[in-house]
């Protein structure tokens, strides 16, 4: 068995115990195929990027399930006819232990520090140099020097 993600988009025309119904469809359906649920999370009713359909919101639900390879194609069936399923996505994923992922923590803490110590002090304090002096070079020019600049460009724009 494969170890999976699937995040679906549910309308927010549902009520919340129609909500809790469509999570235990989804349940239902990977049962059915032979699968098992690890976890289910209701994220968040939220607005969308852009309307899909009509909808502006919708209900994020993540599931993490294991299944055969064989039989995911029927769950994206069923979940393209399911009418309050507006998108859904699947993606294989490996699942990670508590320590694999305190190894990894300690792998990235440990290139950051090798990182900074390799950055050489003297290199450091140039760089903060060069940021103030950027600062304070920039002075305050008045609204008629401004409307001068402004009238050069647009009479060039304009000549062309």
């Amino acid at each position: 068995m494969k170890h999976y993600e699937l995040l679906y988009l549910v309308t927010s025309h549902v009520s919340e115990a129609q909500l809790e119904t469509m999570q235990a469809e989804v349940s239902d359906w990977i049962s059915q195929l032979g699968g098992r649920i690890k976890k289910h999370e209701l994220w968040a009713r939220k607005k969308l990027a852009y309307p899909i359909g009509r909808e502006k919101f919708g209900y994020y639900i993540l599931s993490e399930f294991e299944l055969e390879a064989g039989q995911l194609a029927q769950l994206q069936k069923k979940l393209r006819l399911g009418k309050d399923i507006v998108r859904f996505l699947i993606v294989a994923r490996h699942p990670i232990s508590a320590r694999e992922l305190l190894a990894l923590e300690a792998q990235r803490r440990a290139h950051e520090l090798s990182r900074a110590k390799t950055l050489a002090p003297a290199e450091a304090d140039v760089r903060r140099a060069r940021v103030s002096q950027s600062a304070v070079k920039k002075d305050k020019i008045s609204l008629e020097e401004l409307d001068k600049k402004l009238d050069e460009i647009l009479g060039d724009d304009m000549m062309r």
